[in-house]
């Protein structure tokens, strides 16, 4: 890697001169798809290590948010018809990146605040928006009379005010019109008083992403002697696929921030 860094005119080593380590490591050519993973993950692992922890910090507000929600089915003395329903039998989700959603809402009483169950996603092509229901026995629909395209497997939960969506939360569209409340709502509000979890998420995003992009745009522009196009692809597809999960992670920050 030295070597590699010298004949590119530079003093000391960089991430394109360690690319070269998947045709080092191995003396095998039984070993050679491992050592090609393990390279290149390590490129983006403390990275995707920082997304982890933000993840498990959001995670566990929701949970304590989510603690004295009923178990069960709704009754009648609780707050479900603080919400906008539409053709008579759905929520509408505020925020949902592929387009206006709607949610199931007798689905609600089939799902838990502790573990994920089991739903699809797909596009009603008759309604045109996107539909959530959640799978269990007895489901009374049949996804497939208005689908259009793929159907998408999805994990859901719940907390006061919405669902999560593989993870990520999104509220339910209120009938009071304070769906736009900025930054300060009751997710982190106790946070936000004391300027600590909330802020600190805050930073810890935008550190993360200010360092993927310096990361990545220098692979993006690199020129090294010895690494070939092949190379070069094998380390910008896992950067694809941390670029993915980082705009996940700043949807579920952003929609965790309206949590009301």
């Amino acid at each position: 890697m030295r070597a590699s860094a010298w004949l590119n005119g530079r003093n000391a080593i960089d991430e394109t001169d360690c690319i070269l380590l998947i045709h080092c490591l191995w003396n095998k050519t039984e070993f050679i798809a491992q050592t090609i993973e393990c390279v290149i993950k390590a490129f983006t692992l403390d990275i995707e290590k920082k997304m982890s922890k933000i993840h498990v910090t959001i995670d566990k507000t929701i949970k304590e948010k989510a603690a004295n929600m009923p178990t069960g089915r709704l009754s009648g003395n609780d707050n479900h018809n603080a919400y906008v329903v539409e053709r008579y039998f759905y929520y509408v989700l505020n925020d949902y990146p592929k387009g206006k959603c709607l949610f199931a809402k007798a689905d609600l009483n089939y799902l838990s605040t502790e573990q994920d169950t089991s739903g699809i996603v797909y596009f009603d092509s008759k309604i045109n928006n996107w539909i959530i229901h959640a799978i269990y026995m007895g489901t009374p629909f049949d996804y497939k009379a208005g689908s259009s395209g793929k159907v998408e497997k999805v994990f859901l939960r719940k907390f006061n005010g919405g669902i999560t969506i593989n993870g990520i939360p999104y509220t339910f569209l209120s009938t009071t019109g304070r769906n736009d409340v900025p930054l300060s709502n009751k997710l982190f509000e106790e946070e936000a008083k004391t300027n600590t979890v909330f802020q600190q998420l805050q930073m810890e995003f935008s550190e993360v992403s200010k360092r993927f992009k310096i990361f990545s745009t220098k692979i993006a522009e690199s020129n090294n002697l010895f690494v070939t196009d092949d190379d070069k692809k094998l380390l910008c597809k896992q950067i694809k696929m941390t670029e993915n999960s980082l705009n996940e992670l700043y949807i579920k920050l952003n929609n965790s921030q309206m949590l009301l």
